[in-house]
């Protein structure tokens, strides 16, 4: 076939299906001649606009749009080849994980059936041996139970008699204890009296002690103020006695008789103030 606009014409029948499916591509290549065959069709319409002011389209539009069909079709069935073929790479991969865990996990069962064999083992040989002992023990266990209810029985019976007694001796303890109580009680109460009179005797002695030591430091101080008093009794008189000498000399009788007089009575005064 000649080559037209660059791609060789192939036949319709030749082209695949979609994704490899025979038929398919004969279905689109019948639908599209019959679009661009069709009077409404998309590509009469172009034609038949484009034929107002450009050239009108050849007779090899068909065959181009055959191969370009053809190109897409192959593309697709690609691409999904490519896409299944990924799938299943990844479906393989998984299987042999699968298989990995299902080596792991026959592995693991059979590891746990060893170690069931072995506790049935241990079991028949073991664990029997052991129930059998057991068993002995507590028929055993149950003859002492019986001798030790028999036992309990008659414990009851002494446990009732010392409680009785011990219901007389306690009522006993409690009337001495109340009698001790109220004996303490009423050592406390004069204890705590003898405490009272003991602390308010100290602090009279120290009252005392404490007056005492006022009243001889009051002694103490009187005998130094009349001292005091006796000195500057002494020295007044001393005075007036020199100024009555003094006015005896320089004043006339008259003068000196007043005188004497006012001096006789500011001694008097002074006496009784003494």
């Amino acid at each position: 076939t000649a080559p037209t606009g660059g791609y060789p014409q192939e036949p319709v029948g030749a082209v695949p299906g979609g994704g490899g499916y025979p038929g398919s591509g004969n279905a689109r290549a019948s639908k599209l001649s019959n679009s661009t065959s069709a009077p409404g069709g998309h590509l009469g319409e172009t034609s038949a606009s484009s034929s107002l002011g450009t050239q009108s389209v050849g007779p090899t539009t068909g065959p181009v749009l055959r191969k370009k069909l053809f190109d897409q079709n192959v593309s697709d069935w690609a691409a999904r080849y490519r896409k299944n073929k990924q799938n299943l790479d990844a479906t393989s991969r998984d299987c042999d994980i699968l298989r990995g865990d299902a080596a792991k996990l026959q592995a693991e069962v059979d590891e746990k059936a060893e170690r069931y064999q072995q506790l049935e083992d241990r079991f028949r040989n073991e664990c029997m041996a052991k129930y059998a002992e057991t068993k002995g023990n507590l028929e055993v266990a149950m003859q002492q139970k019986a001798q030790l209810t028999a036992d309990l029985s008659e414990n009851r019976k002494q446990k009732s008699q010392h409680t009785r007694e011990k219901k007389l001796l306690t009522a006993d303890y409690e009337r001495k204890h109340a009698e001790l109580a109220r004996g303490a009680e009423a050592r406390d109460r004069l204890e705590s009296q003898l405490a009272m009179f003991t602390q308010q005797l100290n602090q009279v002695t120290d009252e005392r002690k404490r007056l005492e030591r006022e009243l001889d430091l009051v002694q103490h101080n009187l005998r130094q103020h009349t001292e005091l008093a006796d000195e500057a009794h002494n020295e007044m008189q001393r005075t007036c006695y020199g100024i009555k000498d003094s006015v005896d000399n320089h004043l006339t009788p008259s003068v000196r008789l007043d005188a004497s007089y006012a001096d006789q009575e500011a001694v008097e005064e002074e006496n009784m103030m003494g």
